[in-house]
């Protein structure tokens, strides 16, 4: 069976900005519904921190790994300033390594520092126990 690429918009999810379980043919549409969060760059979660706290913050992507599939490594958590553009990664990603939880399915890294009023899209890179490559992305805005 052929499947004809849609670019029509697909549902998001809450979880690591990832699409909905939707079939893989779509009765309406007639095309696979495998839609790829590369197509979409936009963070279904927000996190609001002042300039002073520190903290840590989990990004889940077991709907990504899938049932019986872990995440095994890391590929990079970094930070664009939304304002400039530019990478913030020092200025507000602590210097402590992101951690990969205890259930293998979720990334764990501090967010530190910022100045009150900008806004940072932080992105997180994974690699699963299969070998699938995912990307999640967090909006960090920072607040009085």
């Amino acid at each position: 069976m052929n499947f004809a690429i849609c670019s029509l918009p697909a549902p998001r999810s809450v979880r690591a900005g990832r699409p909905f379980d939707l079939p893989r043919y779509h009765p309406v549409w007639g095309c696979a519904t495998r839609f790829s969060n590369f197509a979409f760059r936009f963070s279904i979660m927000t996190v609001y921190k002042c300039p002073f706290e520190q903290f840590d913050v989990s990004l889940d992507f077991s709907n990504d790994v899938g049932a019986g599939n872990t995440i095994t490594s890391i590929s990079a958590v970094t930070a664009i300033s939304n304002l400039t553009g530019e990478d913030s990664t020092a200025e507000v990603i602590a210097a402590a390594p992101p951690a990969i939880s205890g259930s293998g399915t979720a990334v764990v890294f501090e967010v530190c520092g910022g100045v009150v009023g900008e806004t940072h899209t932080i992105s997180v890179q994974i690699v699963s126990s299969i070998g699938e490559k995912y990307q999640g992305d967090v909006t960090l805005r920072i607040v009085e």
